[in-house]
């Protein structure tokens, strides 16, 4: 990645999503390489949602469909499948009608652009999929996937860590606060197909 993608990325770790965001405007009709112009677009989508309401969700949609759109010219294929997955998500975050069925359907479009059946995309859609069958209430669905995203992001800990923080919230609002291979349900248990 470019020093600009980087610059961008300080700002995403210092917490200043309204100015990386503003920065991702600037930065993007000046033409930065394509690969650099999906890094930013498929970051600015993410920082628009921060924003909240119809406009950070609009604003959001159409930074995701650069993205794709950048990624696919790349045949990035498995970026474009978290970019997909991505403006699914924030659908579901705005509670956009219809948001989780409809996330389903993209969930299902973004794995057939997922090369590695083992990598950040495979395990990006896994996390997605347990978060919108948390909020359609299937519970034994939801965790089965917060389990497979975990799975996946071993060699990945930053990521890792965020579904671990989701799959131990989950678990716990399941009503008990030990889970990882202790005193798991055996609905909980079945292995993904």
């Amino acid at each position: 990645m470019s020093s600009l993608v980087d610059a961008v990325s300080t700002l995403e770790c210092q917490e200043q999503f309204a100015q990386a965001l503003n920065t991702v405007q600037i930065l993007l009709p000046c033409k930065p390489p394509r690969l650099d112009q999906a890094a930013l677009a498929l970051a600015g989508g993410r920082w628009a949602l921060t924003q909240g309401g119809l406009q950070g969700y609009r604003i959001a949609e159409g930074y995701f469909d650069r993205a794709r759109e950048f990624y696919e010219q790349r045949a990035q294929w498995d970026m474009v499948a978290i970019s997909i997955a991505e403006r699914a998500m924030g659908a579901v975050q705005y509670g956009a009608a219809h948001a989780l069925q409809t996330a389903l359907k993209q969930l299902d479009e973004a794995e057939t652009y997922q090369q590695e059946t083992h990598g950040p995309a495979a395990a990006t859609i896994a996390h997605y999929r347990a978060v919108v069958y948390d909020r359609l209430g299937e519970k034994a669905h939801a965790f089965e996937y917060f389990t497979r995203a975990y799975d996946l992001l071993q060699h990945h800990p930053g990521q890792a860590a965020k579904v671990l923080d989701d799959l131990g919230a989950y678990y716990v609002s399941l009503g008990n606060p030990i889970w990882r291979g202790h005193a798991i349900p055996r609905p909980l248990r079945r292995k993904l197909p």
